[in-house]
């Protein structure tokens, strides 16, 4: 007896250092427990796949602050989207995105939803909007279904729809069609653009790339041209892989771009002339103009140096081509040191024959993710095949 009572004061120390408190009872007992308590329930809705809900599961939900204001305010839960009732639970709130944070009412009702993985200070921010009956997803979907179409609502409404992974098009393009072309640069509506607007036919993206260098003034050079460089690669994706003659439709958008007279266009034409020689299979080829592409086009983003890196470690073999790419990755990891960079160093290390140096370099990987609250599994098979080689 002595020793149970003992015990107490112990576990109740340890929920509170646990963070976030779930609870495993099922659908109808969770719904039944926030009508009695008149809390909305809190559903962590991910898959075992998704890395970005590992990252919140280790590093968001056990913090204390977090833990004190959603034990506080919300019944919480977790489901597993491809398992048990998760499966249900997708289908009905149209969960398509991971992870997606669900604020439920006791009776089943969308009270809020917001997708993606977010830190403990940005995920406090989320159920606190969750709270609030004038800014939760619910209430403005109840607003909008009522009628309001004022700009300043539809600005909030659609910015909470793409924050929610719940975007409809036509919404989208009915909004844009009640706007002069003058409004499109209020900041909102620039927003706006910037998420939503992907269709380089279309009215609002012509207007900007008209008007680019007004935009420029008022938003920056580095946000507009972002926009601008995105949308017109991404309208040569789109003709490359969603068309039924890809080459007819990849030769046709590059020649719109080019007509266009951006001062871009090549750029935009090189890099995605290395997906070409990608889909194709050609790695020769693809290095090649990769290597082209970044000593004309040079880049300080770590992550994509990263991801060009670790591309020449899968698929290129030629030697003098893998000595490039370690170079790109010894630059993104002076730039930003995380375990997933310095892991494609190290492959590349080792693709180049510097065995002792690459194992040396992933035993500081696994640390780094260890650090992080990482799994390390990947990380540990990556050293023992380096090991394996000597």
């Amino acid at each position: 007896m002595l020793l149970v009572f003992a015990s107490q004061p112990m576990l109740a120390q340890e929920d509170t250092e646990a963070g976030i408190v779930f609870s495993h009872d099922d659908w109808a007992a969770l719904k039944a427990k926030a009508k009695a308590e008149k809390k909305p329930i809190f559903i962590d809705a991910y898959t075992t796949w998704c890395g970005p809900c590992k990252w919140m599961a280790a590093n968001t939900f056990p913090d204390a602050d977090v833990g004190d204001f959603f034990n506080a305010n919300f019944i919480n839960a977790k489901f597993d989207m491809e398992k048990g009732e998760g499966i249900e639970l997708a289908k009905t709130y149209g969960v398509v995105a991971y992870p997606t944070l669900l604020f439920i009412d006791g009776e089943g009702e969308l009270v809020h939803r917001s997708c993606g993985a977010r830190d403990a200070e940005a995920f406090i921010e989320v159920g606190k909007k969750a709270l609030d009956d004038n800014e939760n997803y619910g209430a403005l979907l109840v607003k909008y279904e009522e009628g309001d179409r004022s700009p300043e609502f539809m600005q909030t409404y659609l910015t909470a729809m793409e924050e929610a992974c719940d975007r409809d098009d036509e919404v989208v393009k009915t909004y844009f069609a009640s706007l002069e072309n003058e409004r499109l640069m209020d900041e909102g509506n620039f927003g706006l653009i910037e998420s939503m607007v992907e269709d380089t036919d279309s009215r609002e993206f012509k207007y900007l790339m008209a008007n680019e260098a007004a935009f420029a003034k008022k938003f920056g050079e580095e946000r507009v041209s972002r926009k601008i460089e995105g949308t017109l690669s991404n309208g040569l994706m789109v003709a490359l892989y969603r068309s039924e003659t890809p080459e007819e439709a990849y030769a046709a958008a590059k020649k719109k771009i080019k007509a266009s007279g951006y001062r871009q266009a090549d750029k935009i034409i090189g890099r995605a002339d290395m997906q070409v020689h990608a889909k194709a299979g050609d790695w020769e080829a693809y290095a090649s103009a990769a290597i082209k592409h970044y000593e004309t086009y040079p880049t300080n983003d770590y992550m994509e140096l990263n991801q060009i890196a670790w591309t020449f470690y899968e698929r290129v073999e030629n030697k003098a081509s893998l000595k490039q790419a370690l170079e790109w990755s010894k630059q993104s990891v002076s730039i930003e040191k995380q375990a997933m960079n310095l892991d494609t160093y190290a492959a590349l290390l080792a693709k180049t024959g510097n065995v002792d140096k690459a194992i040396e370099v992933e035993k500081e990987v696994i640390e780094l993710a260890k650090e992080a609250g990482e799994d390390t599994s990947g990380y540990e098979e990556m050293l023992k095949s380096f090991q394996e080689m000597k």
